[in-house]
């Protein structure tokens, strides 16, 4: 039996389904994981925010079937716009000098295994940092979304994209690392250049720590000269600062991303989200 199990929710007093054609729906999708986000295009903020967790080894689909059939508002059909935001190892970026959707495949495949039968190429173009983000979607959950939501386009991205965008953004320099579920992705930019961004998977706090520091050892970042900032969606994360506090000398939290949030949410909404 497929178990989801909603771990927080908060929605502003102004949230109004008869209102859906001018609001965004956001849906961060993880393995185990499913983060919902609405925002008011109008007021410019967010409105409502859910997420639930689902059983290890549970059938995304499954999974995603049982959310809609218990929360009403996501079968709306009219919305403004919905965008799917995949966190996994299945991406890759390269230099946009090399853009070819003929070689696009074996571009994906030098990072993971790609299976065109059961999942289908998209990417993003990211003009500002010259270079272009493939990853892979699989084919039914792409279909069932489709089939949710006929009335407008769903989109598509990869969370590394929108990681890397908001690093550009932010002007963020040193190591900056954001730590998922059993999905941890390590990033570095300079001269708003890419110079290094990989996912990798971890079952414990000590595989963040290994790959922190092997990630450093590579790229040659001496750990008392380089700031490391954590951002993600685990209620530890402190305690993960403090680990690599014992032997890297910068590390700090990052801030939660600039957006305005509907009444309640800054008092609410644990940091971490």
């Amino acid at each position: 039996m497929t178990s989801t199990s909603p771990i927080y929710k908060i929605k502003d007093v102004g949230f109004d389904v008869n209102f859906i054609a001018k609001y965004d729906l956001y849906l961060h999708l993880h393995q185990n994981h499913l983060n919902i986000c609405v925002f008011d295009t109008e007021e410019n903020k967010c409105i409502l925010f859910e997420s639930y967790d689902f059983e290890k080894g549970s059938n995304i689909l499954e999974c995603l079937q049982h959310v809609w059939e218990g929360t009403h508002f996501l079968s709306a059909g009219f919305w403004h716009k919905v965008v799917v935001v995949l966190v996994g190892q299945d991406f890759v970026f390269i230099p946009y000098e090399y853009y070819n959707e003929d070689a696009a495949v074996n571009y994906l495949r030098l990072n993971c295994h790609f299976d065109e039968k059961t999942h289908d190429l998209h990417h993003t173009k990211h003009y500002d940092l010259d270079s272009v983000c493939y990853f892979a979607v699989e084919k039914e959950i792409k279909d069932w979304l489709n089939s949710q939501y006929t009335s407008v386009p769903v989109m598509f991205a990869h969370s590394n994209s929108c990681f890397i965008q908001g690093l550009l953004t932010e002007h963020e320099d040193g190591l900056s690392v954001v730590i998922h579920p059993e999905n941890i992705t390590i990033a570095l930019l300079k001269d708003r250049k890419i110079q290094f961004v990989n996912s990798f998977s971890y079952a414990h706090q000590n595989d963040l720590l290994y790959f922190v520091l092997f990630v450093m050892d590579e790229l040659k970042l001496a750990t008392d000269a380089t700031k490391v900032k954590l951002w993600g969606t685990q209620s530890d994360l402190y305690d993960i600062r403090g680990m690599l506090r014992g032997y890297i000398q910068d590390v700090q939290i990052g801030e939660r991303p600039k957006l305005k949030y509907g009444i309640g949410f800054d008092d609410s909404l644990p940091g971490y989200f």
